[in-house]
């Protein structure tokens, strides 16, 4: 739900299936991106809250993601870290990291970190 807040109303609504949103969305100038537990990435219009694209993965995506100039990074229960093309929802890269990823993924000092659901901190180094 977008809320105009000066208005003081509803700005729109975005429903798809009957599965819940779990983790908080990232927000552009143009999209808002959340994950839900029907396994996918939602990536929906800021302005006029039509869906945009959907990412699918093996599992529910219940941490937040990260926005970046031209993608977006998030995890999956499926045990994967995926980077998708913000333009089109285009995967960029993937990476297995064998165990569900519930938590929401972290940038800083050129490193991604995110927990596992076993307990475990992944430390990821860009280039």
């Amino acid at each position: 739900v977008a809320f105009d807040v000066p208005g003081g109303k509803v700005a729109w609504t975005y429903a798809d299936r009957q599965m819940p949103f779990f983790s908080s969305p990232a927000v552009n100038d143009r999209l808002v991106l959340i994950g839900s537990r029907d396994k996918h990435l939602h990536a929906i219009n800021r302005t006029t809250g039509q869906g945009v694209w959907q990412f699918k993965t093996g599992g529910r995506v219940e941490g937040s993601p990260i926005v970046f100039d031209d993608g977006v990074l998030f995890g999956s229960a499926d045990g994967r870290l995926y980077a998708a093309r913000l333009e089109d929802g285009t995967e960029l890269w993937r990476l297995e990291l064998g165990e569900a990823l519930v938590a929401s993924p972290a940038y800083g000092e050129n490193q991604i970190v995110v927990g596992g659901e076993k307990g475990t901190v992944f430390a990821i180094r860009g280039r």
